[in-house]
């Protein structure tokens, strides 16, 4: 494996302050993290259980005012909202604001009327609706600026948050990023939930399961026959590595729910989202809050559900929120997305005019790289490789650049 001070024809030279969160070669090629993070145990279940503890967290966030909560209209960003509104009422504190974003006349990304139902259910009264147009496009205005000051974000979307946190200034903005992660992501939850009812799981359920419960190398060799990049433009030794390392992220993967929340805790993906949203809201002068991330959260959760969780999204979602949102929220299984907005007019531009500096051309087909980038709707993956050919154009760098090699935790 190549060293960080090797020079290679096609290699990046990045500079410390284009790339502060030591992305290697590979992680920007293929637009994905795949080490698996650190390893930690949660700690003690605090007192009370996990809507108790947000309560608690959220305290410190409303009285630092303005507490801003970026509300999507989506379960996480709703049940915040509502327990920040309800806290608020209940200690006599400065009332949340809601902070939602809206593209006019992009289908995907529309949740207005959950937003408003949710806005009315839960009596929130400081609402502001957001139109930014194509300023948050991936080579934006917004977005620009934040790279320019801060390099390489992860993800790369978000700068979006930017505006929220200027909004923000001087007290907190809270967000429901790790909902997804904690609710809805756990891959054995449904296998665990059919065979506590005496059911039988799919195939593909219990033979996750039951790779899940073999050694180490056994479990990675296994993930390797089912793990497919969707990358088409990396190179085929690239790809190779890329998922080696996947299925070795996959091997890891939890079979007990306490496990399960652990990883979340020690997440690389989610230790540098941190450190990126860190930067920014320092920046904007802003306090950043994302309490289903906060470890006392964590433990309760992991004392709510035990060895074997508490099952699919929808039934977390009623166990821990049931009573503090409409049922028809907490079990909703639409979900807005926003891709589309986040490739305008300048990341296509730019994308057409560009001449295959910022990647590693040992890595990348660039010709694909460049029509995976113009295609009618790109995919999530290919937006770091577009912000790093951006910074490599536009700013100066000097050699100090990661090798290839999965990162230390």
């Amino acid at each position: 494996m190549r060293s960080a001070t090797d020079r290679r024809v096609g290699a990046v030279a990045w500079s410390e302050a284009s790339n502060p969160l030591a992305l290697t070669d590979l992680e920007v090629a293929a637009g994905d993290l795949t080490s698996p993070g650190r390893s930690v145990q949660l700690s003690t279940p605090p007192t009370g259980g996990p809507v108790e503890v947000l309560e608690r967290l959220l305290v410190g966030a409303l009285a630092q005012p303005p507490c801003c909560l970026a509300f999507s209209g989506g379960r996480d960003s709703s049940a915040l909202l509502a327990l920040a509104a309800g806290v608020a009422r209940r200690e006599g504190l400065p009332r949340p604001v809601a902070l939602t974003t809206r593209w006019p006349g992009d289908v995907l990304s529309e949740e207005s009327a959950w937003q408003e139902h949710v806005v009315s259910s839960v009596g929130v009264e400081d609402w502001e609706i957001i139109y930014p147009g194509d300023q948050l496009d991936l080579l934006g205005p917004v977005a620009t600026a934040v790279l320019t000051d801060q390099g390489l974000l992860w993800p790369p979307p978000s700068y979006v948050l930017y505006p929220l946190m200027q909004r923000a200034a001087g007290g907190t903005l809270v967000t429901g990023e790790g909902g997804d992660e904690v609710f809805g992501l756990w891959a054995h939850a449904s296998t665990w939930e059919s065979l506590r009812k005496r059911k039988w799981p799919g195939a593909r359920s219990l033979g996750a399961l039951g790779v899940a419960i073999l050694p180490s190398r056994a479990r990675e060799l296994l993930c390797r026959n089912s793990v497919s990049a969707y990358q088409d433009w990396l190179l085929p030794d690239a790809k190779a590595m890329y998922e080696r390392q996947l299925a070795a992220a996959f091997a890891q993967d939890a079979p007990q729910w306490p496990r399960y929340l652990a990883q979340i805790l020690g997440s690389r993906d989610l230790a540098l989202a941190a450190a990126t949203r860190s930067a920014m809201s320092a920046r904007a002068r802003t306090t950043y809050q994302a309490p289903f991330l906060e470890a006392p959260f964590l433990s309760a959760m992991g004392k709510v559900g035990g060895h074997y969780g508490i099952g699919n999204r929808s039934m977390v979602m009623r166990r821990t929120f049931g009573g503090i949102l409409p049922d028809n929220v907490l079990t909703r299984v639409s979900k807005a997305t926003f891709g589309d907005v986040f490739w305008g007019k300048e990341s296509r531009d730019f994308a057409r005019t560009w001449d295959g500096e910022g990647v590693d051309r040992e890595l990348v087909d660039v010709d694909k790289l460049r029509r995976a980038w113009l295609a009618d709707r790109p995919v999530f993956g290919c937006a770091l490789a577009l912000h790093a050919a951006w910074l490599v154009t536009n700013t100066e760098t000097v050699p100090s650049r990661p090798s290839l090699a999965q990162p230390n935790p």
